[in-house]
């Protein structure tokens, strides 16, 4: 995680403290090391793209977050933000403040879990890595 953590393999990204602390104990043969420095990529280029908008208009995040075995996530739903809004809470130690981040990527692969909480940090500011980990509890919906 070291390695993905370095700021010039990822430039437009800033990483929180804990961002990776659940990783190391998440264990599971999916999505692999190659798939999360993937999605990890994707979401630096769309950061990218956002910075040198220069006004952040680059159409809908869905868009450019689109690949094999991961879902984006814009928000979380009412219910779970209700039951779980700490789980969506994190330290940023660089600007002394706690943030809720609930844009993320979960990985859909079987056994798997994996969720990259992130977003931008206002204009001009890499985007936020909060959170790479297991799933974190959710309110699903009963039909």
């Amino acid at each position: 995680m070291d390695g993905a953590q370095d700021p010039r393999r990822f430039p437009n990204l800033r990483f929180l403290g804990n961002a990776g602390k659940s990783l190391a104990a998440y264990g599971k043969p999916r999505p692999t090391g190659e798939e999360l420095l993937e999605a990890l990529g994707t979401i630096d280029a769309l950061a990218g793209l956002y910075l040198g908008s220069g006004n952040g208009n680059v159409g809908p995040w869905k868009e450019h977050l689109q690949m094999s075995g991961w879902t984006y996530a814009n928000a979380e739903s009412e219910a779970t933000m209700g039951k779980h809004p700490q789980s969506r809470r994190f330290r940023d130690q660089r600007k002394r403040r706690h943030i809720t981040v609930q844009r993320h990527l979960t990985h859909r692969g079987s056994s798997s879990g994996l969720q990259i909480f992130f977003d931008s940090d206002g204009e001009g500011e890499p985007f936020i890595i909060a959170y790479m980990g297991e799933h974190l509890p959710y309110v699903t919906s009963r039909s």
